[in-house]
């Protein structure tokens, strides 16, 4: 059983979140104490700002339970999985740790050097794994208890998305689960009317929340955006009171002064998630593509670049020998061809990853070394749609192969964007 202490600060938690007290005392049951054995694999489930993982800090946070928590929104391969994880419990550098027993076995020896007797692996937004290759990481999650000898060790995995959403990619044998259900409009109303900014207005906005959440309850269930939409609006609400024009009890005239305003500041909140529900395959490739990093952007331009000209054209486009040409020379080379323009005019072509890097490279504003960050970008444009990757066997085997499926107008508000010259470079003006 928990210690006096364990006791006392569950009693609190359970005081701050009253709407998850049967889930956080479930949650503490199966977590246990230091001196039990914590949950093999655990699967918490529920809708964006539900409360999955503010009940997990909180409880192991009160159980005095040695955790690792690593985010799912932080990873863009296994390997960066496994090595976040082990960063978290040494601060030496872990080396690279490109399969399943290499981390294993650095998990199990950081471990005995710590001599930690359990400890629970936490890993939130678990259904950011369903891009990696399968099987992906979870089938080795859920055996993890077994696999690590030096201490025991549980698996808590938190996602938005039902378990048989990710089991079609891991196989994996189910999982023990909690379902955080969505906040009644009750609920909501309890939560938010804790944000009062001032105890003498706790009345009014009480009564503000109530007013809120019954107008918005068909449209937004969502807490975060319901908070953020409060805080704007209540100073709006509350000041004819300040001001003296209207009584605080007078409700009905203070919402009726304070609609206007209400709808647009609505309106401009959800302007972005309507837009994007309602826009064209390639209007949205556009804003993500206008949305994109930096470096990306260069990234997204070169692989255009790759896609449309033909390679014998990259020497005379991207390096300076074509500075000491004559007159002469420059005037053919900048002249198409029949086959130059035929080549454009069959579409996009497939292209290394070597010609890639080399075309990027030579078109970014400054010289930079080459890095895994600069890598993960083109697998992020990979998922974004804005690049395919080749997966014919023989290409495969020799080096990542990509096509660039952006359009001619996307790639040219990229270059906008940077202030860069695209007609420069294309190989048919």
């Amino acid at each position: 059983e928990c210690t006096d202490g364990c006791a006392a600060a569950l009693d609190k938690v359970c005081a701050d979140l009253p709407e998850r007290r049967a889930l956080i005392q479930r949650l503490a049951s199966l977590v246990g104490h230091n001196d039990s054995i914590p949950p093999s694999c655990l699967y918490l489930v529920g809708h964006t700002a539900c409360g999955k993982t503010s009940v997990v800090k909180r409880v192991l946070k009160a159980l005095d339970v040695f955790n690792v928590w690593v985010d799912g929104t932080e990873c863009y391969s296994q390997d960066t999985l496994f090595t976040l994880v082990l960063s978290r419990l040494s601060e030496a550098s872990t080396g690279q740790t490109d399969n399943n027993d290499k981390f294993v076995h650095r998990l199990d020896d950081l471990l005995l050097q710590r001599q930690q007797k359990r400890m629970v692996l936490v890993v939130d937004n678990v259904h950011r794994f369903l891009r990696f290759p399968a099987p992906g990481p979870i089938p080795l999650l859920q055996r993890l208890t077994s696999l690590v000898c030096s201490c025991s060790v549980g698996v808590i995995l938190i996602s938005s998305l039902p378990w048989e959403d990710l089991w079609p990619c891991t196989h994996s044998t189910v999982p023990l689960q909690m379902r955080f259900p969505n906040y009644s409009q009750d609920e909501l109303v309890a939560i938010l009317s804790r944000d009062c900014p001032a105890p003498e207005q706790s009345a009014a906005f009480h009564t503000f929340v109530q007013l809120f959440c019954s107008c918005s309850k068909l449209s937004c269930i969502n807490l975060c955006q319901l908070r953020h939409l409060i805080h704007a609006l209540y100073p709006i609400y509350y000041h004819p009171v300040l001001s003296g024009e209207v009584e605080a009890s007078e409700k009905h005239e203070l919402w009726r002064r304070l609609l206007p305003v209400q709808r647009r500041v609505v309106n401009n909140f959800f302007q972005h998630s309507a837009r994007t529900e309602t826009v064209t395959d390639g209007a949205r490739r556009q804003q993500r593509a206008l949305d994109l990093p930096h470096l990306a952007k260069y990234l997204l331009i070169a692989g255009y670049l790759a896609s449309h000209n033909p390679a014998t054209l990259d020497a005379q486009l991207f390096t300076k020998v074509s500075e000491k040409m004559s007159k002469r020379q420059r005037h053919a080379a900048k002249k198409p061809g029949k086959k130059d323009v035929d080549y454009q005019r069959e579409g996009p072509k497939v292209f290394p990853m070597h010609r890639l890097m080399a075309i990027f490279f030579s078109i970014v504003e400054q010289p930079i070394p080459p890095s895994a960050h600069i890598f993960s970008q083109v697998v992020s444009l990979v998922s974004l749609r804005l690049f395919s990757q080749e997966t014919e066997a023989a290409r495969a085997l020799d080096e990542p192969h990509y096509m660039c499926l952006s359009s001619e107008d996307v790639v040219l508000e990229c270059a906008r964007s940077l202030d860069f010259d695209l007609s420069a470079v294309q190989g048919a003006a």
